[in-house]
């Protein structure tokens, strides 16, 4: 089943090593694709009854890393997307290339505010980036990324209503006004209360693990992510989580209050 996998993705490539995927020989589509080929590629490290599968993954992801190593992007958010492939990438077969392009990159600054809210104030990227940058920390030695991670995770938590869903009319993207959950966010949290003993990230994963639809809709991803990042395998501290709290978000103009199942926004507008 993996060979057949591997075989087509292997005949889908462009001569650049991108992929269409949404867009057409996009380095950011093809970062989302390569990233876990990546995870399979270091599971099945030394495993001597994969040898095939692992010389086909090679060969994927070293065609791809030349595209990702010198391609453009369409958002702000992709250049995460590609550095987090790219540090992957260079894990497995390390190449100057990858890490100076991932330096260019990092070279124009992650724009997240004081109160975390990332540039495109949006709950699906918001999960992308700190995803990314906990990546690109974890595989580059580049632990003062997570401070943001830090402050995008406390800022998704106070946008949370009661049952799970994230408030997203402050989104500048496709997602807003449309119904998003904390569930996606379950790894992140999980990894920074173990990378930093965080009981409050940890309260949060808790929480999350709690939820309806967390076994189908997280639980069938955790076996590769708990076999590539041994933090995230780890049993963690949990805190109770604040239920009473107000916040004004001065930079998107977003006021969140809550008291114990009672929450409200005040939103000054788009821009």
């Amino acid at each position: 089943s993996m060979k057949t996998i591997l075989d087509f993705i292997i005949a889908q490539q462009k001569p650049d090593g991108t992929l269409d995927f949404g867009n057409l020989a996009s380095p950011p589509d093809t970062a989302f694709i390569i990233e876990p080929i990546c995870a399979a590629g270091n599971i099945l490290k030394g495993n001597t009854l994969c040898q095939e599968i692992s010389l086909l993954i090679k060969k994927i992801i070293e065609k791809s890393g030349d595209g990702l190593a010198v391609g453009g992007l369409h958002t702000p958010n992709h250049r995460w997307v590609v550095s987090a492939a790219l540090a992957k990438i260079n894990h497995l077969y390390p190449h100057p290339k990858y890490t100076k392009r991932i330096s260019e990159w990092l070279s124009e600054g992650v724009y997240c505010d004081k109160d975390g809210v990332y540039l495109e104030r949006s709950m699906t990227y918001a999960e992308v980036i700190d995803r990314s940058l906990i990546t690109i920390a974890t595989y580059t030695n580049r632990p003062e990324l997570l401070k943001m991670v830090e402050r995008n995770l406390h800022w998704v938590f106070e946008c949370m209503e009661p049952n799970g869903e994230l408030v997203t009319f402050a989104s500048r993207r496709q997602d807003a006004f449309i119904q998003k959950n904390i569930l996606l966010f379950y790894p992140q949290y999980r990894f920074m209360a173990n990378y930093g003993n965080d009981g409050f990230m940890g309260g949060v994963a808790a929480f999350i693990e709690n939820m309806p639809g967390f076994e189908p809709t997280i639980s069938k991803d955790l076996l590769y992510l708990f076999l590539e990042d041994n933090v995230l395998a780890k049993n963690y501290p949990k805190n109770p989580l604040p239920t009473d709290f107000q916040k004004f978000y001065e930079g998107i103009n977003l006021v969140r209050g809550r008291k114990n199942q009672e929450t409200f926004s005040l939103f000054g507008g788009a821009d």
